[in-house]
């Protein structure tokens, strides 16, 4: 419990400080658009999406161990009755039969994020010739802007698959608790 509670707030500092609005110390950060480059080439979405997966990556390379760790608990708890031990069997075996079909679905998800960046601009592009105003970058990240809504956006589904993520485990640990439960009563 205490190692998944410390590593479940670590991730989601590392998540909530790579997407502050104020630079926050941080491992990965959320690409700045550089005001130096041409408008088109400052709003490619390709930076976003390798600070999506790298993120990604730190997430899977985290929790796997963690949810190896459950599950050894799980089996290893000395009142663990055959179902205990049962459930972490079943638990390996799903985690190797899922892992494509999750890997597959987690992947989608940048190129999901992708549409959100290309709408976001594009109202922006839109309320640019509304007004005739000129584009500048170094205004996209401004409060209310579209790059920083967008910021928003990438650390609300960050935190959302990392609590996806985090469900099989919690269930292992729910199960350890409830064995140790059982054996105290």
């Amino acid at each position: 419990d205490s190692e998944l509670t410390q590593l479940r707030s670590k991730l989601i500092s590392a998540i909530r400080n790579s997407c502050a609005p104020i630079p926050q110390p941080a491992r990965i950060r959320f690409p700045a658009p550089r005001a130096d480059l041409p408008l088109d080439i400052a709003a490619d979405y390709e930076p976003y999406r390798r600070f999506y997966l790298a993120h990604q990556r730190e997430i899977e390379t985290a929790l796997r161990p963690l949810r190896a760790n459950a599950r050894a608990a799980l089996a290893a708890s000395t009142s663990a009755g055959a179902e205990r031990k049962t459930l972490a069997a079943v638990d390996e075996v799903f985690e190797h039969i899922l892992a494509d079909r999750e890997s597959k679905l987690l992947s989608s998800l940048p190129m999901l994020l992708e549409k959100r960046f290309i709408y976001l601009r594009a109202r922006h592009v839109q309320a640019l010739t509304k007004t005739d105003a000129t584009d500048d970058a170094t205004l996209w990240l401004e409060p209310n802007a579209w790059l920083a809504q967008f910021r928003q956006d990438i650390a609300a589904v960050l935190l959302a698959e990392l609590e996806f993520r985090l469900q099989p485990t919690l269930g292992l640990l729910e199960a350890t608790r409830n064995e140790k439960q059982h054996s105290h009563n």
